[in-house]
C-alpha cells in the first residue's frame, strides 16, 4: 500500500515535469527551426541585394547602348544620315589622334557606299606608334574605315612619319536592310 500513496502523490508531479519538459523540447526545437529559417532568408535577401546590383549595372549598359544607337547611329531618325555617323567618327578621330593632321575630301555617294576621302599625317616615335594609330582606326565599324594606302617614311627632323590614306564607308541608304 506504501507504493500506492507514494505513486499517488508523485504521479501528478512526474506528469507536469513531463508536460513541462515536452514543452521544453518543442519550444526549442521550434526555435531551432526559426533560427534555421531565418537564416535561410538573410542568405536570399544578400542574394537578391548582390543581383540588384548586378541588374543595375546591366540595365546601365543596356541604357549607354541604346543611347549610343540613337546618338551615334540615327536609329531612331526616319532616314538614314551617313554623313552625321562620318562627322562624328572624325570628330572622335581628332580627339584621340590629337597630334595628327587629319584632312578630308569631298562625300562621294556613288556606288553601293557613301565614301569620305580621309588623310591622317602624324609624326611617329617608334613603330609601336604606329600599330596604335592603325589599330585605332580599323576599329570603326559604323562607319567603316577603309586604308588604302599606308607608308612610313622618314621625316626631316630624323622621326617617323605615317601616313595613312583611307576612306570612312557606310552603306547607301537605298542598301540599307
Amino acid at each position: 500500500m506504501n507504493y500506492f500513496n507514494y505513486i499517488k502523490r508523485k504521479l501528478p508531479l512526474y506528469l507536469i515535469s513531463g508536460v513541462v519538459m515536452a514543452l521544453s523540447l518543442f519550444s526549442l526545437l521550434m526555435a531551432h527551426s526559426y533560427n534555421n529559417q531565418l537564416a535561410d532568408t538573410l542568405g536570399k535577401i544578400r542574394d537578391i541585394r548582390l543581383k540588384k546590383d548586378l541588374l543595375k549595372k546591366d540595365i546601365d549598359k543596356t541604357d549607354a547602348l541604346i543611347r549610343y544607337i540613337r546618338h551615334d547611329l540615327d536609329a531612331d531618325m526616319a532616314q538614314a544620315n551617313p554623313e552625321g555617323s562620318m562627322f562624328r567618327t572624325l570628330d572622335d578621330m581628332k580627339a584621340n589622334l590629337q597630334d595628327a593632321t587629319i584632312s578630308v575630301s569631298r562625300f562621294d555617294g556613288s556606288g553601293n557606299n557613301n565614301e569620305l576621302p580621309v588623310e591622317i599625317e602624324a609624326g611617329m616615335k617608334n613603330y609601336k606608334m604606329v600599330l596604335e594609330y592603325v589599330a585605332y582606326v580599323e576599329s570603326f565599324i559604323i562607319p567603316d574605315f577603309e586604308i588604302r594606302r599606308l607608308a612610313v617614311s622618314k621625316g626631316q627632323s630624323g622621326g617617323m612619319v605615317l601616313k595613312i590614306e583611307g576612306v570612312l564607308a557606310v552603306p547607301a541608304s537605298d542598301t540599307q536592310t
